[in-house]
């Protein structure tokens, strides 16, 4: 094998390790966040109820000049009708827009909407990666329809994960 296409294959490998340090990274991240949100749901006081939920998600954040940058997957921390918070590898600027593709939702398969960025805190993770939980706001950008759809998914998410009966919509 000539040392160009050992060096090649090295290349490959390393970005393969790589992007799997990087999934692990953020399901250990969202797993982490996912916990301690958990335990403080009973302190919400919002309009509508936010719920501490994994979902996989599409994002699309703004570059320095306004521009839509290239898709990133990950996973979502909470859900409301009016808002998500995800976990992403980078800091997103507050105030700044994205475009959310919300993948497997009930009522709403590939959900997208764009959404104002609200917050954007630092955590560390158990295993030392630092990780953002971007906190973004939808209500502005959701027709009357879509916000109903959206929290019929949050009721039905909810209803699953504390294993009570379905309701008749």
């Amino acid at each position: 094998m000539a040392l160009d296409e050992k060096n090649k294959v090295a290349s490959q490998t390393l970005s393969e390790e790589k992007l799997h340090d990087s999934v692990n990274s953020t399901a250990d991240a969202a797993a982490e966040l996912y916990a301690q949100a958990r335990s403080a749901v009973s302190n919400e006081r919002r309009q509508f109820f936010r719920m501490p939920t994994i979902l996989p998600l599409k994002i699309w954040t703004q570059d320095d000049h306004g521009n839509r940058t290239d898709v990133e997957e990950t996973l979502s921390y909470d859900l409301s009708a009016t808002g998500i918070s995800f976990i992403c590898e980078h800091e997103v600027t507050t105030k700044s827009f994205v475009n959310v593709e919300i993948v497997e939702l009930p009522f709403l398969d590939g959900f997208t909407v764009d959404a104002d960025v609200v917050r954007c805190v630092p955590h560390v993770t158990k295993n030392g990666s630092k990780v953002y939980l971007v906190a973004c706001d939808f209500k502005s950008q959701l027709t009357r329809d879509e916000r109903t759809r959206l929290l019929r998914s949050v009721t039905v998410l909810q209803r699953v994960r504390d294993n009570k009966k379905m309701p008749a919509f």
